[in-house]
């Protein structure tokens, strides 16, 4: 269970189940948001790890269906966008 949301404002309320982890290969999550008691989204996750020759190529496939609208759908892209890169900035740090 997290929090999460605009920087500030983490109005979401998000809980998840890891269905699937095989190291170094993939990781399969699922996750649904609510507000106020009301499911906005509930998403299947894929990250997929693949060995390179200076590290690991990271990909995320996020199936989301949103029960509000298109927003939704942008939010979850935004909000991935963000973890990748906050990720890629820890790891290179």
């Amino acid at each position: 269970r997290a929090r999460c949301g605009a920087p500030g404002a983490l109005e979401f309320a998000s809980t998840g189940q890891y269905c699937a982890v095989m190291p170094e290969r993939h990781i399969v999550t699922t996750e649904t948001l609510t507000k106020d008691d009301e499911i906005l989204s509930t998403a299947i996750i894929t990250w997929t790890l693949t060995a390179t020759s200076t590290g690991t190529r990271v990909e995320l496939v996020d199936q989301v269906v949103s029960f509000v609208g298109q927003g939704m759908i942008e939010g979850h892209r935004n909000g991935h966008d963000i973890c990748l890169r906050q990720l890629g900035e820890f790891l290179s740090s």
